[in-house]
């Protein structure tokens, strides 16, 4: 262990990032029992995809055909997307956007749309809001300010070391498994597309 390291915790499930994805998955592991602890290197919730977004999830009505939103979503991956996940994604979204509405968001439908009721530029802090009070009623540990800096695995468990910038200390957190929801996909994809052109 390194000196200065603060505290040193145990979670059944450690999620590193607090954007929907990350506060999403957090929700799902803790309604299966386990205890689930969510640490990110902004404010949780802040500085995500998820709240910088327009706060507009597409979906369709509960028992409505499928096939037009499969065939939009396939168009605006422009061939990268997975078949088999998009098919989940529009099978699986009415079901998630009543829990939104449920979970209280602050949202309205409008033709097959639901638009969180935000505040520009941060349209999406709503949906973040909304994960966030979920997340906090089922009992979640959420930190934010932590950068990670190391990860490794070992006999089954998994560790990060974290640092925080504002109390300048160490902060070790050991889990049965750990989710990565850091986001940075499209600017692999970027990255990967400058490669292939022979700009680097």
């Amino acid at each position: 262990m390194k000196e200065g390291i603060l505290e040193q915790l145990f979670s059944d499930v450690l999620i590193v990032g607090s954007g929907a994805a990350g506060l999403r998955a957090a929700i799902a592991a803790r309604e299966k029992e386990l205890e689930v602890c969510v640490i990110s290197k902004d404010k949780p919730g802040k500085g995500t995809c998820t709240f910088r977004s327009g706060g507009v999830f597409a979906g369709t009505s509960a028992g409505t055909p499928t096939e037009n939103h499969l065939r939009r979503t396939l168009k605006a991956g422009r061939g990268i997307n997975q078949r088999e996940l998009v098919e989940i994604l529009v099978e699986e979204g009415p079901t998630r956007l009543r829990e939104l509405v449920e979970w209280g968001i602050h949202a309205k439908y409008y033709h097959g749309y639901l638009f969180a009721h935000g505040r520009p530029p941060v349209w999406g802090e709503e949906i973040v809001r909304c994960l966030l009070k979920k997340s906090r009623s089922l009992g979640i540990k959420i930190f934010g300010g932590l950068s990670v800096t190391n990860l490794k695995i070992s006999r089954g468990v998994v560790g990060v070391l974290a640092y925080s910038a504002d109390s300048g200390q160490w902060l070790a957190i050991r889990a049965n498994a750990v989710i990565l929801a850091t986001g940075g996909a499209g600017g692999v994809f970027t990255s990967a597309m400058i490669i292939h052109r022979g700009y680097w």
